[in-house]
C-alpha cells in the first residue's frame, strides 16, 4: 500500500490562527488510515466496518510533540485562498450554531416563565 500525504516535513502551509492567515511549517505527518470489514454480529460500534482517512500535521511554530494539531482541508491548507475560505465558513458555521443555542434559550425560558405562571395560578396568586 502506498499512502501519500499533501505536505512533508519542511513544507510551508497555511492555518488561520487569531491574527488572521499565518504560514507554517510543517514538522511531523500524521495519517491515521483505518479499512475494517468488521466483526458480524457485534453489539459494539468499534467492532463493526469501518472505514476512513485522517492526515494530521505538527507545525515548527505551534509545537511538536506537544502543541497543536492541525487537520488538512479542516484547519490546515497549500494556500492562503483555501485558508481563509474555510475559515469564512466557519465563521458562517459557528454563527449558525450560536443562533440555535441562542433560539433554544428562549425556548427553554418561555418554558419556565410559563411553569412558573402555572404554578402560581395554581396557588391562586394570579
Amino acid at each position: 500500500m502506498n499512502i501519500t500525504t499533501n505536505l512533508s516535513c519542511g513544507d510551508t502551509a497555511w492555518v488561520f490562527t487569531d491574527n488572521g492567515p499565518q504560514t507554517v511549517t510543517v514538522g511531523q505527518v500524521r495519517i491515521e488510515y483505518t479499512s475494517s470489514n468488521g466483526v458480524d454480529g457485534s453489539m459494539f460500534g468499534n467492532y463493526q466496518a469501518q472505514k476512513g482517512f485522517k492526515e494530521q500535521y505538527m507545525c515548527v511554530e505551534t509545537g511538536i510533540g506537544s502543541g497543536t494539531v492541525w487537520e488538512f482541508g479542516k484547519s490546515i491548507f497549500l494556500e492562503e485562498a483555501a485558508c481563509i475560505e474555510a475559515n469564512e465558513q466557519r465563521i458562517v458555521e459557528l454563527k449558525r450554531q450560536a443562533e440555535e443555542e441562542r433560539l433554544r434559550e428562549i425556548v427553554m425560558a418561555q418554558r419556565k416563565r410559563d411553569d412558573a405562571n402555572k404554578k402560581l395560578r395554581e396557588l391562586g396568586a394570579v
